[in-house]
Order: structure tokens, then C-alpha cells, then sequence
């Protein structure tokens, strides 16, 4: 298993991370077991969060702006915890409360978490709910405890948002589990298929779609542009550049250039 890089943090903060990231292998390796619904939330989606979060963050230092190291450590450990709640989700119907559930189990393992700090753990909480659409970005105060609150939650919920390409509903487990899903959850299984790259260049979000697919893709294109347009809102009281996304469809097969 290869170690993670993390940018943007102390030598101190990494080893926080390290015990975090033993901690959560072990609870997102028994999530949701039972709802075939669910596209992947375990450690490859948080590994991708962590990629996303890198990016994104790393195009805006690009342009002269700044992180502190306490931004990002709160950014990774929402990346290790803000899907925890799903190893309690039963059904369909709880799904949208599954960042309560992470919160919740959260304070219920108080014990386990303190070496991060009360600081760090009320910032975290309010990420990890925030990162849900259910809540309103504007609601979170825009610095608290030391950082900008509501432009990291703004920044986490995109990172998590994009990770929408076929890696998240795998043609494999898509056969498997095909006559189990609902009209509704198997076209977005179909559209995380369709999706081959999800990447980030400077402010843009670039997503690129399988040849005539892109109709099937627009499930998902349609929900990340709707984050965008939540998170731009965000970025203009910070007076940041706003983020924009361009969907490219592949060339025909013997086409490429």
C-alpha cells in the first residue's frame, strides 16, 4: 500500500492523518453492504477526494493564493470521515442524512478523535455536513476557529462532487448488481460509466465523456454544475475566481488525433 502524499501540512498533522486513515479503513470497509444503490464510498472514493482536493487547491495557489496548513488538514480528515455515516444507512430513503450520520458518530467516538483538537473537530463537523447540498454553504460563518469555514466546505463539496467517473460504478459490479437498481439510481450508474476523466486546469472543471454517451453522462453533469453554481456563490465573497466546466466529448473510435 503506497503512503499518501499530503501537500500543504506538517510533518505532525501527516502523522494525525496516518492514524485517521487506520481508523477509517477499518469503518468504510463494511459501508453499505446491503444497498446495492450506492456507487463507491469507500477508501478509493476518499483517495480520489484527497487527489480532488490537491487539485483544486493547488490551481488557486497557481493564481497567488494561499492555504494555511490547518485549511488543509481539515480538508484531508473530511476527506477520511465524511462518508462514515453510511455504515448505518438501512435503506434508499436515510441517504440523505448520511453526513448527520458521520457527525453523529463523530462525537459518539469522541475518544478516538481528541488527539485532533476541539478546534479542528468542530471545524471538520461542519464540513462534513456542509458537504451534503441538503445544507446551504451560506448558513456556515465565514471564518471560524482560525479558518475560512465556508470557502473550505465550499471547496470540499466540489472535490467530493467530482468524483463522478466510472471508477465510483464499475461495469463489473454494474452487471452484478444491475436487476437490483432502481429506474432511477441505474441511469446514474449508466452516467458515472460514461464518464472517463474528471479533472481540474487552473479554474475549470473538465470532464470528459465516452463517445455518444453524453446524453447518459447528463445526470451527473447537470448535478455538478448545480455544486458549481452553490460554490461560485461562495467564491465571490471571498472575491475568488469562480470555478466553470467543460464537458469534451472523445472522438469516434479511430478518430483520435
Amino acid at each position: 500500500m503506497d503512503k499518501i502524499v499530503y501537500v500543504g501540512v506538517t510533518e505532525e498533522d501527516v502523522a494525525k492523518l496516518d492514524f485517521i486513515e487506520v481508523y477509517s479503513r477499518q469503518v468504510l470497509e463494511y459501508v453499505h453492504r446491503g444497498i446495492p444503490n450506492f456507487p463507491n464510498h469507500g477508501v478509493f472514493h476518499v483517495l480520489n477526494v484527497i487527489d480532488n482536493i490537491k487539485e483544486l487547491l493547488g490551481s488557486y495557489i497557481s493564481l497567488g493564493y494561499e492555504f494555511s496548513p490547518k485549511e488543509w488538514l481539515i480538508l484531508y480528515l473530511s476527506a477520511w470521515l465524511h462518508d462514515w455515516g453510511n455504515i448505518v444507512i438501512t435503506s434508499e430513503d436515510e441517504r440523505s442524512k448520511h453526513a448527520e450520520y458521520s457527525v453523529r458518530i463523530m462525537e459518539k467516538l469522541g475518544d478516538y478523535l481528541h488527539f485532533l483538537g476541539k478546534d479542528i473537530i468542530e471545524c471538520v463537523k461542519s464540513v462534513i455536513l456542509y458537504h451534503s447540498s441538503v445544507f446551504d454553504l451560506a448558513e456556515l460563518p465565514t471564518e471560524s476557529l482560525g479558518v475560512r469555514l465556508r470557502l473550505i466546505s465550499a471547496f470540499f463539496r466540489i472535490a467530493d462532487a467530482c468524483d463522478a467517473s466510472f471508477s465510483r460504478a464499475s461495469q463489473i459490479l454494474f452487471k452484478i448488481l444491475d436487476e437490483f437498481l432502481s429506474e432511477e439510481n441505474r441511469e446514474f450508474w449508466e452516467a458515472h460509466q460514461a464518464i472517463l476523466d474528471l479533472r481540474f486546469s487552473n479554474t475549470k472543471i473538465i470532464i470528459e465523456v465516452e463517445h455518444g454517451k453524453k446524453e447518459k453522462a447528463e445526470k451527473l453533469i447537470k448535478k455538478i454544475n448545480q455544486e458549481v453554481e452553490d460554490v461560485n456563490k461562495v467564491l465571490k465573497e471571498y472575491e475568488m475566481p469562480v470555478l466553470s466546466v467543460e464537458v469534451k466529448e472523445t472522438p469516434p473510435l479511430g478518430q483520435e488525433s
